[in-house]
């Protein structure tokens, strides 16, 4: 696959080593993260393949991750296996294996990340290198939940 743009050597080696800060804030752009998670996928796509295509197949990195983070903070769960159940009837083993390598992959490598990733763009740079511009929503840590009352 082409380049992906990002930070400098330095600098990348540090982000990756260290996402969530002492306080609990990502210390790297959503952009980063979700290039960073998403390899698995991306290692398979094309070199030549155009940034729309890609965009479109980074819809199941960005709901398994979605997915995960809103269970992870306490709604809509069970939306996670609902994905899975829709990628499983496709008939397609290798989309459901990357799922689950994408999932397991997400809370090992990624579960001190709870911010969610809104709209995306993907664009080829002049040099040819592919660069990603996510959004990001929510505070990228979990907020105190209080117990709910019975009844």
């Amino acid at each position: 696959m082409s380049r992906m743009h990002g930070r400098s050597r330095k600098n990348r080696r540090r982000a990756t080593t260290n996402r969530i800060d002492d306080e609990g804030i990502a210390t790297r752009t959503i952009s980063e993260t979700l290039l960073d998670f998403a390899k698995p996928l991306l290692s398979l796509l094309p070199a030549d393949l155009p940034p729309k295509a890609i965009e479109h197949q980074l819809k199941v990195p960005i709901t398994i991750w979605n997915a995960i983070v809103v269970e992870e903070l306490g709604d809509m769960l069970g939306i996670l296996a609902q994905a899975r159940a829709l990628v499983a009837a496709s008939g397609m083993p290798i989309m459901l294996a990357l799922f689950d390598t994408l999932a397991e992959r997400k809370r090992r490598q990624f579960g001190d990340e709870y911010r969610l990733i809104g709209r995306y763009r993907v664009r080829r740079l002049a040099d040819g290198s592919l660069s990603i511009q996510a959004e990001a929503r929510g505070r990228g840590r979990p907020v105190p939940r209080t117990p709910r009352s019975p009844g």
